[in-house]
C-alpha cells in the first residue's frame, strides 16, 4: 500500500505521477534510469527534451557539468574575497545555461536552472547581494528561480514556498 499525501487540494480527476527517474537528471541520464524499466517515457518533460536538438542538450549539460566541478565550490571562496567577480561568474554561468533553453524556445520545464539559482538565489548571493545593499537584484534573482520550480501544470510553487519562506524573510525582508 502507498499513501500519497497532496499539498494542495485537489480537482476530482488530477492524474497524479510518480517518477522512476528524479526529474533533476539530464535527458539522456533519466532515459537510462528508464531503459531499466524497458519504456520510453511520455511525460511533459521527456517530450519537451526529447524536441530539442541533441547538440543544445550536449551544449546545457557541459554547462551544467561546469557548474558541478568549479562554480559550485570556487564561488564559496569567492564570496569573501571578491564578491563582485563571484556574483558576475554565477549570473554568467546562469545566462549561458538559460541561453541554451532560449535558442531551442523552450519556455517550460528549465529544470536545468534549479540548482545554479538556488545558489545564487537561496544561499550564498542573497545574503551577498543584502550585505552589498543590492536587494534589488536579489529580488529579480528570486523571481528568475520561482519560474524554474514552476513544475505543475498549474503553475503551483507552494512547495518552493513553503520551504524558503523563511528564509526569504529574513534576508530580504520578503515574505513570500
Amino acid at each position: 500500500m502507498m499513501i500519497v499525501r497532496a499539498a494542495y487540494d485537489l480537482t476530482q480527476g488530477t492524474e497524479l505521477f510518480l517518477t522512476y527517474a528524479d526529474i533533476l537528471l539530464q535527458y539522456e541520464e533519466r532515459t537510462k534510469c528508464l531503459d531499466k524499466h524497458k519504456f520510453i517515457c511520455t511525460c511533459t518533460l521527456c517530450e519537451l527534451d526529447r524536441a530539442e536538438p541533441a547538440a543544445i542538450r550536449r551544449k546545457r549539460k557541459l554547462l551544467l557539468d561546469k557548474y558541478q566541478e568549479k562554480y559550485r565550490f570556487i564561488m564559496l571562496e569567492q564570496i569573501n574575497q571578491n564578491p563582485k567577480k563571484a556574483i558576475g561568474d554565477m549570473l554568467k554561468m546562469v545566462t549561458n545555461i538559460e541561453n541554451t533553453y532560449k535558442e531551442s524556445g523552450r519556455e517550460k520545464y528549465r529544470l536545468g536552472l534549479i540548482e545554479p539559482l538556488m545558489a545564487l538565489s537561496v544561499l550564498e548571493l542573497f545574503s551577498l547581494y543584502h550585505r552589498t545593499s543590492q536587494m534589488d537584484k536579489g529580488q529579480q534573482l528570486l523571481k528568475r528561480l520561482r519560474q524554474s520550480l514552476i513544475v505543475t501544470p498549474t503553475g503551483d510553487d507552494r512547495i518552493f514556498l513553503e520551504e524558503n519562506r523563511q528564509i526569504f524573510a529574513c534576508l530580504f525582508g520578503v515574505w513570500l
